[in-house]
């Protein structure tokens, strides 16, 4: 089975970018296609090999201090007969430091900072041949949405949403370090070992040694044509030293809410903590069944600090099951009782 290579059929117009951020979504996407250079293609241009046309939305993520809008496309899309764009990707293998190693070396430090490399998946060039498999819609003037005027994109860089992209991501950050190994062989080894996707999550046992990390690292990943950005730490010394360089997207030194790895962490404080407001927010919508098994996939504990209150969530959800209800169905009223009395624990999980 090929994957799709028309313009799916069944694609409204409403549908190609519909969400309630859609404006907004709009210029998010126009900036990210003129910033790297995505292509317009001629709506009569030959068709390729491999053509895949991505849906794709915007996500508000109103708690986010930066980037409170991100595009996502949808590469597991796929019509009827035809195969999705991920099945016929490899997914490579995984290269990424251990998530609980990473974690618990970062608390383990006096001294810890992180940072991020910058639209990291964007500076890695996909080969021309298989650009048409990264195809996406536009609308460009939504006027009119029963006779819309739509172009015809394709993405030319590696893209957020493919399941090969953080293999081809950690392999390409890799392989440039490899190339310091001489020049910079500790600091090279630290990005190495502590650079999960594309977070640089660190420590030391002295101020100065983490200013020497933060000025070599930003040196070995400007010359690997990357960028370290929104450089944090627990350290007031290190958050003036990125103060006074006014690096591009630093944070305030004001500004002691940060996000490691899924984690809250006010620097200011150095303390770790969960947020429960968006899975609060997400549960509060309906009470199916199935959002008893959202919301618990959506809270993220990897340190174990939450596993008794997982479990509860767990056991409600098996006992739902027993019951035999549906997928679809609300939560049964002899099960209401707990399902309340978790949600109302959700509250507390900022204090653990």
């Amino acid at each position: 089975m090929p994957i799709p290579s028309e313009i799916p059929e069944k694609e409204e117009p409403a549908d190609i970018f519909q969400t309630s951020a859609a404006k907004t979504g709009s210029d998010v996407i126009l900036q990210t296609v003129y910033a790297v250079g995505e292509e317009k293609i001629d709506h009569n241009a030959s068709q390729g090999e491999r053509i895949y046309y991505i849906p794709h939305r915007a996500v508000l993520r109103k708690y986010r201090n930066s980037t409170k809008l991100r595009v996502v496309y949808d590469a597991s899309s796929e019509d009827k007969n035809q195969k999705s764009l991920n099945v016929c990707l490899l997914q490579g293998p995984n290269l990424f430091p251990e998530l609980l190693k990473v974690l618990r070396k970062f608390r383990l430090y006096q001294i810890a900072f992180t940072a991020d490399i910058q639209k990291a998946f964007l500076k890695i060039s996909v080969s021309c041949e298989d650009r048409d498999a990264m195809r996406f819609l536009w609308i460009h003037d939504d006027s009119n949405l029963s006779n819309p005027k739509v172009q015809i994109y394709r993405m030319c860089r590696v893209m957020f949403g493919t399941k090969s992209s953080p293999f081809l991501v950690s392999a390409c950050i890799k392989h440039h370090l490899r190339n310091f190994e001489g020049e910079y062989t500790k600091n090279a080894e630290l990005l190495n070992n502590y650079t999960h996707v594309d977070d640089f999550i660190c420590g030391t046992n002295t101020e100065m040694e983490a200013i020497e990390v933060y000025h070599i690292a930003n040196t070995i990943m400007k010359r690997s044509s990357m960028t370290l950005t929104k450089w944090n730490s627990n350290s007031p010394v290190l958050r003036k030293e990125y103060e006074t360089d006014k690096h591009e997207d630093s944070r305030p030194l004001c500004d002691s809410s940060s996000k490691v790895l899924g984690l809250e962490w006010d620097n200011h404080k150095d303390v770790s903590s969960f947020s429960a407001q968006d899975i609060i927010e997400y549960i509060q919508k309906n009470e199916q069944t199935k959002r008893v098994l959202k919301a618990l996939a959506r809270i993220f504990g990897p340190l174990g600090f939450l596993a008794t209150y997982v479990i509860q969530a767990k056991v409600l959800f098996q006992d739902l099951w027993l019951t035999g209800i549906d997928w679809d169905e609300p939560i049964s009223v002899q099960s209401q009782s707990k399902w309340i009395k978790w949600q109302e624990q959700l509250k507390e999980l900022p204090e653990v």
